[in-house]
């Protein structure tokens, strides 16, 4: 299984951290994944072609990735998904 964690300003709620049950899983089923899991709220990640909106961050075991179809999730993986911060 890998972890999700999800910042809070993105679901609507303090924050969540959600078990994903997977030994290998792709890009489009951490989509499928997300919109299963957070009917309600997953447009803020996620845009209607299913890929992740240019200002969500994925991290994978604490390393920034940019997710492509190929990107490839493995069990034991923690996956924060984030939304960029910007500052002046």
């Amino acid at each position: 299984m890998a972890l999700i964690k999800i910042s809070g300003p993105l679901i609507g709620q303090t924050s969540a951290d959600i078990t994903w049950n997977i030994k290998k899983a792709q890009t489009n089923e951490l989509v499928s994944f997300l919109k299963e899991a957070f009917p309600t709220s997953y447009t803020r990640i996620i845009n209607n072609t299913d890929e992740f909106k240019p200002f969500i961050n994925v991290y994978v075991n604490k390393l920034p990735i940019s997710l492509t179809e190929e990107s490839v999730f493995l069990e034991g993986d923690e996956v924060l998904i984030v939304g960029s911060i910007a500052g002046g």
